[in-house]
């Protein structure tokens, strides 16, 4: 199932405008950000969430669990 990004904001406590400014490259990864990626996918350290690309951003939020509803667990 495919997180919304309406989903995102709420988890990250991002405004919409952020996550899509984010997941279109214009704006980079912030640092409460990086430091909340690198917790929920301890894979990547603080700095590589913080270097990100929009992809691997698309590809961290669809392995998010989600509820029936689409949400974010």
């Amino acid at each position: 199932m495919k997180i919304k990004q309406q989903h995102i904001c709420k988890r990250y406590g991002l405004s919409p405008a952020t996550v899509s400014l984010t997941l279109s490259g214009k704006r980079p990864v912030s640092w409460p950000l990086a430091v909340k990626l690198s917790e929920d996918f301890p894979a990547k350290t603080t700095q590589q969430w913080k270097d990100a690309s929009p992809e691997d951003l698309r590809r961290a939020f669809a392995q998010l669990p989600t509820t029936k509803q689409g949400e974010a667990a």
